[in-house]
């Protein structure tokens, strides 16, 4: 069994000793958790919690005997702690009242709580564990824990594909931490210096993202820390990728990564999202923004201009393979020079049609590429655009990678269509600061597809060559 050991277990029991066998079980796991008792909420927190991963609730919180009340009382804890987007958690209903309340719970997670419904509800009766002593509900013996212990590794499993994920959240945050104890132990902690000595290492790590620009005057405190975070983040980025690699044998995460044959390529597309392609439309200098243009407002010279793109980008060579069947359909009893000449009609047409259909049913697009160390630092003076279409899908097939200086990126979905980005990289051109200002981006694509973007970019214009004689 993998638990969440960040910080996200929650507890929810208005019986501080019937909870206190699952603190004790988690607190030997290393499992940090989060306490909710107050019978009047009092306790909860002023804003719903995120990525929260495994719930333990009581069904009975509050005095009242009417299901309607106890149900009620479920529904507002639990919208009250998890925000709707949470994403997925396993819940265990800890409580001596299942027979009573559970098949409404079950029922309220179809209606009211169904932007909370767990990915797995499993059980574990408190009778079984717990025994009645001046009053109070306690364990019955150190053996109960363990049995509780046991129960939750074979229930919680019929969902095991969760844990290599939680597994990769505590692998994140112990990366994290290191990240922090790196840069916040140059100096003894003891030192009277500790404090303002380690806000001087922030302000050097800002620095080394931002520049120059970090000095300004008055100070943009808020831009120094984002500088000084994403600093941090490549230092993160390194440590957790050194946990993954000594990762050793693991019998609970054995069987965890097995292929799908009935996964199709668009759940492909909508994973390529999710990896590729932010929908954050964040206006202003940011690389990787793209920009959609308006068909409809384009003038005559730039449609042509994008139409052009896609003369260098149509394989017109494989057309007459992947349009077989019709081109010996119209060249059937023609021979000699005569069939060449209606060959090349034949190709020539649909070229023509492939390139207006992929314009037509697609997008022009302009995709911001200037460095990002120029916009971290403050340096662009000009924004380097390249211009592109949003492709449909279907049109993959024809389109001629082979070229330098074309670029065709990975299948996605944007608006539950899928999509890819073409680019010609011999239409690449400036546009000034007012203007890119002055745009509205409709997604933006992620650093490591900007990234190889920008290397076969460099690789198209920084072409050496080698001279040589034959």
């Amino acid at each position: 069994m993998i638990l969440p050991g960040n910080g996200k277990v929650v507890i929810i029991d208005d019986q501080l000793t019937e909870a206190f066998p699952l603190m004790t079980l988690l607190s030997q796991e290393k499992v940090p958790f989060i306490y909710f008792q107050d019978e009047g909420g009092d306790d909860l927190p002023e804003q719903p919690l995120k990525n929260i991963r495994l719930v333990f609730l009581d069904l009975k919180l509050i005095a009242s005997e009417r299901t309607k009340d106890i149900i009620s009382a479920i529904v507002s804890r639990l919208t009250r702690i998890l925000s709707e987007d949470n994403g997925p958690y396993m819940m265990v209903v800890w409580s001596t009242h299942k027979s009573d309340y559970y098949a409404d719970l079950l029922a309220e997670f179809d209606t009211k709580l169904k932007k909370y419904k767990p990915i797995l509800i499993v059980t574990l009766p408190k009778s079984t564990y717990l025994r009645t002593e001046d009053g109070h509900k306690v364990l019955k013996d150190r053996a109960s824990l363990t049995k509780i212990n046991d129960v939750l590794k074979t229930k919680l499993s019929k969902k095991d594909s969760i844990y290599p994920f939680l597994f990769w959240e505590n692998l994140v945050n112990n990366a994290a931490g290191d990240t922090t104890n790196t840069f916040t132990s140059f100096f003894e902690f003891d030192s009277k210096d500790w404090n303002k000595n380690t806000k001087n290492v922030l302000y050097k790590i800002a620095k080394a993202y931002s520049g120059k620009i970090i000095d300004k005057t008055p100070p943009d405190e808020i831009r120094q820390l984002k500088s000084a975070l994403f600093t941090l983040n490549y230092s993160l980025i390194d440590g957790a990728e050194n946990y993954i690699s000594a990762i050793g044998e693991l019998e609970e995460l054995k069987g965890k990564v097995i292929e799908n044959s009935q996964a199709n390529a668009e759940f492909s597309a909508v994973v390529n999202n999710r990896l590729l392609i932010s929908d954050e439309k964040e206006k202003g200098l940011i690389p990787g923004n793209v920009y959609i243009l308006d068909k409809k407002n384009l003038s005559t010279d730039k449609a042509g201009h994008y139409r052009t793109i896609l003369n260098g980008s149509v394989n017109r060579h494989m057309l007459p393979t992947i349009f077989k069947k019709d081109m010996l359909q119209d060249l059937k009893g023609v021979k000699g020079l005569e069939r060449k000449k209606k060959h090349d009609k034949f190709v020539d047409k649909k070229f023509s049609e492939i390139k207006k259909d992929i314009f037509d049913r697609g997008e022009p697009v302009e995709l911001h590429v200037s460095p990002v160390c120029d916009y971290a630092q403050n340096k662009l003076q000009l924004g380097r655009i390249l211009p592109g279409i949003l492709v449909k899908q279907e049109y993959r097939e024809f389109i001629d990678t082979r070229h330098l200086f074309n670029y065709a990126s990975p299948i996605f979905t944007i608006s539950k269509d899928r999509y890819f980005l073409l680019f010609d990289f011999r239409f690449l051109f400036s546009m000034t600061i007012t203007q890119l200002n002055a745009n509205e981006p409709e997604f933006r694509v992620k650093q490591q597809l900007l990234t190889d973007i920008q290397i076969q970019l460099s690789n198209h214009i920084n072409r050496q060559g080698v001279i040589f004689v034959d």
